[in-house]
């Protein structure tokens, strides 16, 4: 499973930007592996706002509020502690540029059970992290956006990237509330 979304990121044609060409349709090629015992349910994957060689991820949830900064092969080049923050049920991760400055958006919408009547974004500046640092850095989240589904509690797995312009799109795993 640990592989599953570099798999994913070949397929989607995302490579380094030093000129390496994509491989052709169709044909999976393993870029890495996430070899760090930290994270051990991987759920989320965004490519960084600040630079191309650089993704973020982070465990499903139940588990620390830490975000993992990883490189194109899955090594672990740092860490990002969102403090004041429970990770309920983290599910997924995406970047956007504001202005110039990148930011993450960590999606706390997993709701197995229907019993949250509130979601939440926490929306944090992008940290510089450098490929060598293995970083761990603490800071809290610069917005918290906390909304409720009109029909009541719902499960969702995927937050759509946004963009400055636009809003953001959740998908849900059901297609009625629990």
């Amino acid at each position: 499973m640990r592989w599953f979304g570099f798999c994913l990121l070949t397929l989607c044609g995302c490579t380094p930007s030093g000129g390496t060409e994509p491989p052709e349709a169709g044909i999976i090629q393993l870029a890495g592996q996430i070899e760090d015992r930290r994270l051990k349910e991987a759920s989320g994957l965004a490519a960084s706002g600040r630079r191309d060689d650089l993704l973020w991820t982070h465990n499903d949830g139940g588990a620390k509020a830490i975000v993992h900064a990883i490189g194109l092969t899955g090594e672990t080049v740092g860490q990002l502690r969102i403090d004041k923050v429970e990770n309920r049920d983290w599910e997924d991760i995406a970047t956007f540029m504001s202005d110039g400055v990148a930011y993450l958006v960590v999606a706390e919408i997993g709701d197995n059970d229907a019993r949250h009547e509130a979601s939440r974004l926490y929306v944090i500046e992008e940290p510089a992290i450098e490929l060598e640092d293995d970083r761990k850095i603490r800071e809290p989240a610069d917005r918290v956006i906390e909304f409720e589904y009109p029909d009541g509690p719902r499960d969702a797995e995927s937050l759509a990237r946004p963009t400055a312009s636009s809003n953001s799109s959740i998908r849900t795993d059901r297609a009625t509330p629990n």
